[in-house]
C-alpha cells in the first residue's frame, strides 16, 4: 500500500503563543527532508488559529455572529463623508457577497415620497454576465394572512441601484419613488456578485421628502444592544479565512485563502511536490490587509511524505463477495503508466487516481501482485460466500463535513477514507461552520462520483446549510446521480418542529432580518428547514407556532404538514426522536435514527416498526459519535461506539452512518484530528466492526414476536423527557399519563433511559444508552401497521379510537394473536389530558363482550384462536390504579410469545445481553448476542434454547457472538 510518513517538526500546546504572527506578518521555519530509497512527494501540514477569542470561534459563536457580520469589510480610509465604507476587492469569486437590513412598519412613512441613495466608488470594476453589484430596496405590502414583519415572500416592489462598470470617484446613485400606502416592511439588500476590480459602497440612505436624515442606520460595526440596526451578511466576513502565501526555498507552493473551521487547532495541508533530501525553509506570508484583520497563532508544523512511484496502490478490499469483481484504487504519477496484475495489463492514460478492476477471486484466499516498470506491490483478498437471503448493509461516515470545498481536498480525503477501508459508502455533508463551503463547486462532483462508481462505493448527501454563507453549498441531485446514489438526506427536522422547542439554538426572538432571509434562501430539505418563520402579534418563532393547534389530531397533522413543506427533494431523514411514522406520512422513503444520545435499542424498535408499517426498503442509523458523552479519548468512549455499531447489526439496520469522529471530531471546541488518540481508537473499533460485517453476511428475517403500539396522533418523542406533547403551549399539552405509560417499555429494554442522554463527562457506569433485551427485539409499531407477524400486541400510550379500529383488533385476536390494552385506548377523545369519550362499536362488542363499557378490573376473553386482555378503566397503564397488574400481564404474554419461539431456537437473556434471532429461508435460525457492559467489561451469561433444550453460555464483552 502507498507509503506514508508523518514527521512532527514542532508542536506547541494549546494556549502557547510562541509562534504568533501579527497582521500582515510572516513566519519562517527550517526543516529537513530525510533521504529515502524510493520516490516520495511531500506536503506540509500545519495547525493554528486566527487570533480572536476561542469562545467566539466555536459553534455557538462564529456561525451566528462573526461569519454573518460586515465588520471585516468596513474601511475608514476612503469613505463618503462618514466613518466607514464597505470595501470589496473582487477577483470573480464564485460566490455572492450580500448584506441585509430591515425596516419594520412604523419606521417609514406610508405614502410619502422617498429618495433611495447609494454612494459608490469604483476602480477597474466590472460584473460578470448575469450578475450585478449595488443595492436594492425590497418593499412588501400589507397582505391578508401575512404578518407585517414577514419578508419570506418575494418583494411586491423592488427598486435597484446598480453600479456601472469602469473607474470613477465617489458618486451617489439614487432613485426616487413613492412608498406604498399599504407598505408593511422594507429590506435593503446590498449585493456584490461575481465581479472584478475594486468597489467601495457607502451607507445606503432612505430619505423622505422634506426630511434631512436617513431612516437607515449607517454602516457600522456589529453591536448587540439594538440588533435591529445591525446588518446580516453572507460572505463578507474574512477573519475565519486565513489569506497567505507559502514558499519552500523561495518557490511558491500556495497563494490564496483557507477556511479555519470552528474546531480547536484546525489543520491545513499544502502539497509541495518532491523535495530533495536535506535542509529546506518554509515561509508563510500573511495577506490579511483589511482594517479589522487579526493575527495568526501557529501551533504545529509537520512534514508529510507520500509514496510517489510510477504507480501506488492506495486502497484494496480486504473481503470480496463471491462472484463480485475486486476493485483497487490506484494513483499514477505520469501519463501512460502500465500496471500488470493477475495476468492482465492495464494502461492509465492520465496521472492521478483511477480504478483497476480484476475478476472475482477464484479461491477463498488469494494474493494479488501489481507490477510496473517502477514498482511492485501486493495484497491478499479473502472471498466471502454470497447468499440470496443476505442483507445489503451500507457502512459510511460523514467526516466529509470537515473537508474544504475544493476537488483537491476532497480527493485527498477520499484517498484517506478508502485507504483506511472505512466502509462501502460515503456520506457527503457540506456545512460552512465546519468545512467552509460557501458555494457549490461542480468540479468536486465531476471528479469524485466517477471514482466511486468505478469502485462500487455508494454515496449519499446529507443536506446542511444553516448559516447565511453556506446556505447553498449542497450539490444538486443531477451531479450526484448514478447507480450508487442512495439519496438526499434531511436531518433533525423532528427537532425543528418538536424537540428544539422552536428556537434556533438560543431562546431569543427572531433576529431581524436573518430568520426570513436564511429560511427563504437555504437549500430545501436540510437541517435548517426552508419554511416561513411564524409570527403571531408580538411573538415569533423560527419554525412553528406552538399556539395554533387545539387538539392531538391538529397537532399531528400540523407536524406532518410542516415536514412536507420542509422536505424539498430529500428522500431520507435522520433524527433522534421516535416520531418516525409521521416522516413517512410526509413522503420520506427511508428513515434513520440518530443514535448515541438516546436509548438505542428502543429508538431502533420504533424505527423498525414504522419502516415495516410503511413498507420502507430498510432503515438506517446515524451515529452522533461526538455529542452524547465525553471525554472522547478514553477506551470506554470507543467501546460505546462499537456497541452502537453492533446494535445496528443486531437490530436490522441496513444503512449505518457515523456522523464524524474517524477523521476529525468536534464537540465543545475539541481539537481531535485524524492523528489523535481518540480518532485512532474509534477507527480501531470501527474496523473491527467493519471486518465482522463484511465477513459475516446477515441472513434471513429478524424474529420479532412482540409489538407495542404507538397510537393514532401520539406525540411522545422519547427524546425530550417530560416536555409538552408536540411542544405545544398550554396546560392540556403537559407531559401526562399517556406519555408516562411508555415507561413500561423498560420490561423489554430494562437499562434504557427514556430521554435524551448527555453525559459530559461520563462516569464508568450504566447511563441508559444500551440495554440487554430479555425478550429479544420488540417493535414499537404505529397503530396503522400490519399486526399479523406479532404473537402479541400491547397498547401503552395515547391512542384516538376511530371507526375501523375495532375490526382490526377483532381480526387480529380471532387469527390467534394476544392483545393487551386499557379501556382508555378505546377513547375517541382528541384532547390531551382530557376526559375519555366512548361510542358503541359492534366489533368491540364482538371482541370484548356487549357490556365492555361497564366492566371493571382486568378482563380476559377468548375470541377465535386468540385472547384479549383489557384493563377496564379510564386510566392509562402507567397510572397507579393498575400499573403493577398491567406490567404483570405484559410479562406474562411476552414470556408466552418467546416460549413459542423457543420451540425452534431462541434466547433467554437479561439486562446485560442484547440479542436477536434471524430465520433463514430454509427455516434454520441463528442467534446473535451482544454484551453491553461497556463500563466494566465483565462477561455476562445467557441461555440458548433449541427445540426446548437449554444451553447456558458466556457472552464476552466487545464481540458479536453468533450461535446456531
Amino acid at each position: 500500500m502507498r507509503y506514508f510518513e508523518r514527521t512532527v517538526l514542532f508542536h506547541r500546546p494549546t494556549g502557547d503563543r510562541s509562534f504568533y504572527v501579527p497582521v500582515r506578518g510572516s513566519f519562517s521555519f527550517d526543516f529537513e527532508v530525510p533521504a529515502r530509497e524510493f520516490p516520495v512527494t511531500c506536503a506540509l501540514r500545519f495547525a493554528g488559529e486566527p487570533d480572536y477569542f476561542w469562545k467566539w470561534r466555536r459553534e455557538a459563536g462564529s456561525p451566528y455572529s462573526i461569519s454573518q457580520c460586515i465588520d471585516d469589510a468596513l474601511d475608514s480610509r476612503d469613505t463618503w463623508h462618514e466613518a466607514f465604507a464597505l470595501r470589496f476587492d473582487c477577483r470573480k469569486e464564485p460566490y455572492d457577497r450580500e448584506a441585509w437590513i430591515k425596516l419594520k412598519q412604523g419606521t417609514f412613512q406610508a405614502g410619502a415620497e422617498y429618495t433611495f441613495q447609494l454612494p459608490v466608488k469604483r476602480e477597474n470594476f466590472s460584473s460578470s454576465p448575469g450578475s450585478w453589484a449595488g443595492a436594492e430596496l425590497e418593499i412588501r405590502r400589507i397582505r391578508p394572512g401575512r404578518h407585517p414583519d414577514d419578508v419570506f415572500d418575494p418583494p411586491d416592489e423592488l427598486h435597484r441601484l446598480t453600479t456601472p462598470a469602469g473607474s470613477a470617484p465617489w458618486t451617489v446613485l439614487e432613485k426616487r419613488f413613492t412608498m406604498p400606502a399599504d407598505g408593511a416592511s422594507c429590506v435593503v439588500h446590498i449585493f456584490v456578485g461575481q465581479c472584478e476590480g475594486t468597489l467601495l459602497l457607502g451607507s445606503p440612505k432612505l430619505v423622505a421628502r422634506g426630511e434631512e436624515e436617513s431612516i437607515l442606520p449607517p454602516l457600522e460595526r456589529q453591536q448587540h444592544r439594538e440588533r435591529e440596526f445591525c446588518y446580516a451578511a453572507a460572505n463578507i466576513s474574512r477573519r475565519e479565512w486565513i489569506e497567505f502565501e507559502c514558499k519552500v526555498d523561495e518557490k511558491q507552493v500556495f497563494d490564496g485563502e483557507m477556511y479555519t473551521s470552528i474546531v480547536r487547532r484546525p489543520d491545513f495541508e499544502i502539497p509541495c511536490g518532491p523535495l530533495a533530501p536535506g535542509k529546506h525553509r518554509v515561509t508563510f506570508r500573511f495577506k490579511n490587509d483589511y482594517p479589522a484583520a487579526v493575527g495568526f497563532v501557529f501551533q504545529q508544523l509537520e512534514l508529510l511524505e507520500y509514496g510517489n512511484h510510477d504507480f501506488e496502490l492506495v486502497a484494496a478490499p480486504e473481503f470480496v463477495k463471491e462472484g463480485s469483481p475486486a476493485r483497487f484504487l490506484i494513483r499514477t504519477a505520469a501519463p501512460g503508466v502500465r500496471v500488470s496484475a493477475a495476468g492482465r495489463t492495464f494502461t492509465f492514460p492520465e496521472p492521478g487516481l483511477d480504478v483497476l478492476e480484476l475478476p472475482p477471486p477464484a479461491s477463498e484466499e488469494e494474493e494479488i501482485a501489481f507490477e510496473s516498470p517502477g514498482n511492485r506491490e501486493s495484497c491478499t483478498l479473502r472471498r466471502v460466500p454470497a447468499f440470496a437471503d443476505a442483507d445489503t448493509i451500507y457502512l459510511s461516515t460523514g467526516d466529509t463535513v470537515y473537508v474544504r470545498q475544493t476537488p483537491e481536498d476532497m480527493v485527498r480525503f477520499l484517498e484517506w477514507y478508502l485507504s483506511h477501508d472505512i466502509g462501502n459508502a460515503v456520506c457527503f455533508r457540506h456545512s460552512y461552520r465546519w468545512g467552509g463551503g460557501r458555494w457549490m463547486d461542480p468540479d468536486i462532483w465531476r471528479t469524485v462520483i466517477p471514482l466511486l462508481q468505478k469502485l462500487g462505493i455508494a454515496w449519499s448527501c446529507m443536506v446542511d446549510g444553516r448559516e447565511l454563507p453556506g446556505r447553498n453549498a449542497n450539490p444538486p441531485d443531477e451531479l450526484l446521480a448514478g447507480p450508487g446514489y442512495l439519496g438526499r438526506q434531511a436531518h433533525e427536522n423532528d427537532g425543528a418542529f418538536d424537540y428544539w422547542n422552536n428556537r434556533l439554538w438560543k431562546p431569543e426572538p427572531l433576529p431581524e432580518p436573518m430568520a426570513d432571509i436564511l429560511s427563504r434562501s437555504v437549500d430545501a430539505g436540510g437541517i435548517q428547514p426552508r419554511v416561513r418563520p411564524k409570527r403571531r402579534g408580538n411573538e415569533s418563532w423560527w419554525f412553528f407556532d406552538p399556539t395554533d393547534c387545539r387538539n392531538m389530531k391538529e397537532a399531528a397533522e400540523a407536524f406532518v404538514r410542516n415536514l412536507r413543506e420542509a422536505k424539498g427533494e430529500s428522500t431520507r431523514h435522520s433524527g433522534p426522536s421516535v416520531l418516525f411514522r409521521y416522516f413517512f406520512q410526509a413522503g420520506y422513503e427511508l428513515l434513520m435514527a440518530e443514535q448515541m444520545y438516546g436509548p438505542e435499542e428502543l429508538i431502533l424498535s420504533a424505527l423498525r416498526g414504522a419502516s415495516k408499517a410503511y413498507g420502507a426498503d430498510g432503515f438506517g442509523a446515524h451515529l452522533a459519535l461526538q455529542w452524547g458523552s465525553t471525554p472522547h479519548d478514553t477506551p470506554e468512549h470507543a467501546e460505546r461506539y462499537f456497541l452502537s455499531l453492533a446494535a445496528c447489526w443486531l437490530q436490522g439496520v441496513t444503512r449505518i452512518n457515523t456522523e464524524e469522529g474517524l477523521y476529525r471530531m468536534e464537540k465543545g471546541y475539541a481539537e481531535y484530528d485524524r492523528f489523535s488518540e481518540n480518532c485512532r481508537r474509534h477507527r480501531e473499533v470501527h474496523t473491527k466492526f467493519r471486518r465482522f460485517m463484511e465477513s459475516h453476511p446477515r441472513r434471513g428475517r429478524l424474529v420479532v414476536p412482540i409489538g407495542c403500539i404507538q397510537g393514532r396522533y401520539d406525540g411522545w418523542s422519547c427524546f425530550s423527557r417530560s416536555a409538552p406533547v408536540w411542544y405545544r403551549r398550554g396546560e392540556e399539552w403537559k407531559f401526562g399519563p399517556a406519555e408516562e405509560s411508555f415507561d413500561l417499555l423498560k420490561l423489554f429494554f430494562p437499562r434504557s433511559r427514556l430521554a435524551g442522554i448527555s453525559r459530559c463527562p461520563c462516569p464508568a457506569e450504566p447511563q441508559g444508552w444500551y440495554t440487554g433485551t430479555p425478550y429479544g427485539p420488540a417493535d414499537l409499531l404505529p397503530f396503522e401497521g400490519d399486526w399479523s407477524s406479532y404473537r402479541c400486541i400491547i397498547f401503552l400510550g395515547w391512542h384516538t379510537f376511530e371507526k375501523g379500529d375495532g375490526e382490526k383488533m377483532l381480526r387480529y385476536v380471532e387469527q390467534g394473536g394476544t392483545l393487551l390494552l386499557s379501556r382508555r385506548h378505546l377513547s375517541r377523545s382528541l384532547i390531551h389530558n382530557g376526559v375519555p369519550e366512548y361510542e358503541a362499536d359492534p366489533a368491540l362488542d364482538a371482541l370484548l363482550g356487549p357490556d365492555w363499557g361497564g366492566k371493571s378490573g382486568a378482563v380476559r376473553r377468548k375470541c377465535g384462536k386468540g385472547e384479549v386482555i383489557i384493563f377496564a378503566s379510564d386510566a392509562y397503564p402507567a397510572e397507579e390504579e393498575f400499573r403493577q397488574g398491567y406490567e404483570e400481564a405484559m410479562r406474562e404474554i411476552a414470556e408466552k410469545a418467546c416460549a413459542e419461539e423457543m420451540k425452534t431456537l431462541y434466547v433467554r437473556a437479561n439486562e446485560d445481553v442484547n440479542f436477536c434471532v434471524r430465520e433463514r429461508a430454509d427455516g434454520s435460525r441463528e442467534a446473535a448476542l451482544l454484551n453491553i457492559r461497556w463500563w466494566d467489561k465483565a462477561p455476562s451469561r445467557a441461555v440458548i434454547v433449541r427445540n426446548g433444550k437449554e444451553e447456558e453460555i458466556e457472552v464476552p464483552e466487545g464481540v458479536i457472538l453468533l450461535k446456531e
